[in-house]
This record gives C-alpha cells, structure tokens and sequence, in this order.
C-alpha cells in the first residue's frame, strides 16, 4: 500500500479533495503515487491525465490517457481525457477522432460534446462546432462554457439575440462572470449599440482592473463613441499602458549591428493574416518590397489559416505561426530573430498582441493599419499616417508614439482580382436614388442615424441600404428600424440587407448603390475603398482625429475634396446635391475605378518604397542616437 498503509481509497479522496480546492500539483503526486502501485487502475490514470492536463505536461497527459486505454480500449472518458490531451498540443483531427468515439460509445456526456465542440471551433468547422455546443446544452442546459462558447460563434454569424439569449442566461449562472459580460458587450457592439457595450466594458474593468482585455477592448469602443472628447480617450489609452505594463521586463541593450546601410529585418505582427481586410492593405506591401534590402519576417497569431494566408507567407522571407506561443515567448522568439524594426498591424483590436511590444523586443517599433488611434504604448516609437488623417500640428498630443507621415496616402489598397465589373447606377434603372452604407453596425450610432434620416427627408424617394454580418438578425433589425422611425423614417425606405461570405458576391452588392454614405465619428477604410473601387462615391465628414478622418485621406487621393463635409450640415447639403446630379453620379461611376488605379492609394511600388524609406530614416536614428524620437518630420 502506497504512503505507509493508507489505504489507497483514501488517498484517491484526499487526491479528488485537492484537486477541487485547485491544489493541483499536490492532487496530481498522490495519483502519481496510486499509479504507481497499480498500473491498472484506469480511473486514476484517466485523473492523472487530467492533471498533468491542466498543469501544462501535455505529453504527459496523453500518455496518461493511453495507459488508461492500454486497459480498457473502448473506456469512454479515456477517449475523452486522450482528445483533450491531443487537442492541448494542437492534434486537432485526432483529438476530433477521440471525441467522436467516446461519444459513440457514451453519447449522454455533455463534456465530452462540449470538448468536441471546442476541437471543430479551432479548426474552423464552425457550423460542426455550433451543432456540438447545442447537443451539449441539450444534455445540460447550464453548460456555462458551452452558452459563453456558443455565443461567440452566434455572434459571428450575426446572430445577435440569440448570441445575447444565451449569456444572459449564463450571466444568471454566474453573475458578473467578465468573460460573459465581455462577450455581451461584443454582442451589443455588432447590434450597432457601442454606448450600451462601453458601459458593460466599464463594469468588468471595475470590477476586474487587472483584466488587460477588457481594457483594451473598451479603448476600441471608444472610437465609435461621438459623444467622446478626443484628450479623455487618449488618457484612457495612457491609463491602460500604466495599468498593464510598467512592469513588463525590457532589454537593456540589443545586439543589432548598428549599421544605417545594411540589410534590415522588419517584422510584421498580426492576428489578421488572413481574408482579413489588414490583409487587403497588407498583401500589396509584402508583394513589392526589396527582398534584397529588406528581410520580411511575419509572427502571424491566425487561428485558421486559409488561401490569403497562404499568399502572404509566399511574399514572406519567413512566416510563423504563433497563436500558440505565450507574450513572453513570442517578445523572446523575435528578439532571438535580431529584429530590428517590430511593426504592430493591430493596435487595440481582437488578439492584439501589445503586451509582446510593451517588452520592446526590437529596438524600433511601430504601429500602422490595423488600428486608428495610439496604443499608448511608450515602448512603440512610431505611428505611420498621413497629412490628411493626422494634419500637421494637429494629433501629435494625441499619441505616445511619433508621428511619421507617408507622402502620400497612409495605406495602399489592393483590389480584389476577382472582383466584378462596375455596374450602371441603380437609379437609372428604378428612378430613386439609394445610399448605403456597408460598415460595421457599430459605426452606425444614433447620432449618424439621426444625420442620415435627415438625408433621406430631403426627397421622399429617397432610400437606405444597410449591410453588416448582424443585419439579418430579427432583433437588430428591430432596432435599427426602431431608430429611424424616431425620426419620422418609415420601415419601407430602409433596406436591411442579408450578409453574404465571399468578397465577389459582397462588392456585387453595390450595384444596388447610387451613394455611399460614410459613418462617423469612425470612418470607414475597407468598405469605403470597396465602394469607391465599385464606382460608387462617398460622402464623408472630417472631424478631428485620424479614425474620423480617413474618409478625408481617401477622397482627397482622388481629386474629391467637394465630398469631404466640415460638419453634418454639409455632410446633409452634400450627399442631396450629390443625389440629385445625375450627370455626375453617371460620370462618377464610370471614372471611379480608373482613378484609384492611378492614384497612390492603389500604386503598391510607390507606396512600398516610401515606406522603406521611412524604415532606413528611423533605422539611421536609431543607429545614431539608440532611439527613434528624433525622426519625426511632420
């Protein structure tokens, strides 16, 4: 008998007690010890499993779960510890395989169905996936994992109220759960309600401050917000580098050879290396850099890669994977690849990777594209934009980092090869002219519908045509058309339209579009490009700060300045005189394509070699002077 005769009975229960309270390492010597006096003994092996599991020692774990099954080949929780086991060291389709056959051999464990549904989400088997998590929830209704986990996909398909259903029954189960309320801002975020998730961000920071997500993603709201001054947000973003990483360990020197001339290695960090619209802007840069002057290395943090993927590691020098690798791994892994310019391609958005530059791995760093506003971060040197997104003597009190203005525009658009050819405008045909607007419903606040429905009293024939991924959610729709009736709108002049999954069939749908109207205060980048690309004009208003101010850059590239409005009243007065000049709206479309081919926003050669020279000036100060704070040249 193991532990100077206790029974082994004992021990099994002072082992399950310790592993209750989380006392794992302590839970998982004793079952070390009852293995040990009997290799037969498949529930403690099964236990075993699920410790070194839950401890990190994944091969462990599987061995564990094989021993097990060495036993008893058809004991259905030691498939189960065995798929969890594989699925921990990214095994995805044996894990699958695993799942499947406990299940087929004991279909009534909602944990096994639950961990299965996890296995198909990571491969991207989403709709396999949400079918899991239900017959979870079919066996327990209060899965809490399972409705959190499940919401997430719902809200990605732009299942709104149903997403919203199932965390506020989570939320019952365990109220103030953070992780539930993140996911209901999210859910209130793509319904178009960005005051409603700010205030729920608020709640889980305070209740949680040392929840950097959270945070972090409560930063990203704020950008929607109108009602925001543009001094508090950038405190905010101050206050989230204070409270996440002062303590972050930094180098204190770096072994990059400090030589102005010699062949550099640029890093592009990014969760979105894939049909992603970072991707669209991105894809044009990596296809025309001078492969001999420069070493383009991407740490790509994508879940699922797919074709786009694969086109960017093709124009890559070296591609990682590195959604599996820890902050602190990722921050050693770069410094080990004698990076010398780090670019961050997101900011603030969805799996940023902030905390990798807050360890300053390269000796110069810098944020661009992904994200409109500062990090915050002192550790990133630089942001790249534009005159007109960040005018000179404007922004630079905005942002920790230095401003480095391109010549021209701040991104370079690469349209889609596959896209179809521009169409006649819709009204020639109907007689009534449609605005749309194919932005992100949180861009669409009640202060831009208020804007927009004014725009359509203008002429009773007038009509709206709105696209997101939740428009064709029963209760977004309600809400949306809820708003505009508060102002007089009826439902009959709104076209909601149904979100579509190819990027051919969603530029199709501008061929329904006469005018496009751009949101505000947060602009839209991809679906304006997109709009202008499909010769439809936007309308747009500058305000102050760069997210409210890349409609301006985007225009003002294509000799549009007339369509760029101070304030709503013209923003209103322009998109009427607009609509009702048919002989521009004609020539508009027909010229629109053409334009943006000979405009920088589209020249990827020009763009590019801007863009390295920018890297050679900040890479010479840095050689010079060991920082890039003196580079910046509004």
């Amino acid at each position: 008998m193991p532990r100077q005769g206790i029974p082994v009975r004992a021990i099994k229960k002072r082992a399950a007690n310790l592993a209750r309270k989380n006392r794992l390492t302590e839970a998982r010597e004793l079952y070390r010890d009852i293995c040990q006096y009997n290799p037969r003994d498949s529930s403690s092996l099964i236990e075993l499993s699920t410790l070194n599991r839950k401890l990190g020692a994944f091969p462990d774990a599987e061995q564990c779960a094989r021993a097990a099954l060495a036993q008893q080949p058809e004991l259905a929780p030691a498939l189960t510890a065995l798929g969890a086991a594989l699925q921990c060291q990214g095994r995805l389709e044996e894990a699958t395989a695993s799942y499947q056959q406990a299940i087929r051999l004991a279909s009534g464990c909602a944990e096994t169905h639950y961990l299965l549904a996890n296995s198909l989400r990571e491969q991207g088997l989403i709709d396999a996936a949400i079918t899991a998590y239900e017959r979870t929830l079919d066996i327990d209704p209060d899965h809490v994992e399972s409705l959190n986990n499940l919401s997430v996909l719902l809200t990605t398909q732009g299942k709104i109220q149903l997403a919203g259903e199932h965390l506020r029954h989570s939320l019952k189960l365990r109220p103030n759960s953070p992780q539930m309320l993140i996911n209901l801002a999210r859910t209130c975020l793509h319904s178009g309600d960005a005051e409603e998730a700010q205030k729920m961000l608020r709640r889980v920071i305070t209740q949680n401050p040392g929840m950097v997500d959270p945070h972090s993603q409560l930063l990203q709201v704020l950008n929607y917000l109108p009602s925001e001054n543009p001094q508090g947000v950038f405190a905010e973003h101050v206050r989230w580098a204070e409270a996440h990483t002062c303590t972050m360990p930094r180098p204190t020197s770096y072994r990059n050879n400090r030589d102005p001339h010699r062949k550099l290695r640029i890093g592009y960090v990014s969760p979105d290396l894939w049909e992603h619209s970072v991707a669209r802007f991105l894809e044009p840069v990596l296809a025309h850099h001078d492969q001999t002057r420069f070493e383009i290395i991407c740490y790509a943090d994508v879940r699922q890669p797919d074709a786009t993927t694969r086109r960017l590691e093709s124009l890559s020098s070296r591609f990682r994977f590195v959604n599996r690798l820890s902050d602190e791994q990722l921050a050693t892994l770069i410094q080990n690849d004698d990076i010398d310019i780090l670019v961050d391609l997101a900011g603030h958005t969805a799996h940023n990777r902030l905390l990798v530059f807050a360890r300053k791995p390269a000796p110069v760093q810098l944020s661009w594209l992904g994200y409109p506003n500062t990090t915050g971060l002192k550790a990133i040197d630089y942001r790249l934009t534009d005159r007109w997104a960040d005018p000179p003597g404007t922004t630079e009190q905005l942002h920790t980092e230095t401003l480095q203005r391109m010549p021209d525009s701040f991104l370079c658009y690469g349209p889609p090869e596959d896209a179809p050819p521009v169409s006649p405008p819709p009204s020639h045909a109907t007689g009534i002219i449609t605005f749309g607007s194919f932005n992100n419903l949180a861009k669409t606040t009640p202060q831009v519908i208020e804007v927009w429905s004014r725009i359509l009293h203008s002429v009773p024939g007038f009509r709206l045509a709105l696209k997101s991924r939740a428009t064709s959610d029963t209760g977004t729709r309600n809400r949306l058309l809820g708003l505009f009736s508060g102002y007089g709108i009826h439902p009959e002049r709104i076209l909601l339209m149904e979100p579509v999954q190819s990027t051919r069939d969603h530029l199709e749908k501008y061929a329904q579009i006469d005018i496009g109207l751009d949101p505000f205060p947060y602009n839209g980048t991809t679906t304006s490009c997109e709009a202008l690309w499909m010769g439809v004009p936007v309308v747009t208003v500058a305000g102050r700060v760069h997210a409210a101010r890349v409609g301006v850059s985007l225009l003002s590239q294509l000799g549009l300045e007339d369509l760029v409005a101070e304030d709503t009243e013209a923003y209103v007065e322009i998109s009427v005189a607009l609509a009702t000049d048919k002989a521009r709206l004609s020539l508009l479309r027909k010229s629109l394509r053409q334009s943006m081919e000979s405009a920088p926003l589209c020249d990827a050669t020009s763009f590019t070699n801007s863009l390295e020279t920018i890297y050679r000036k900040i890479w010479a100060d840095w050689c010079s002077n060991g920082t890039g704070r003196q580079a910046n040249a509004p």
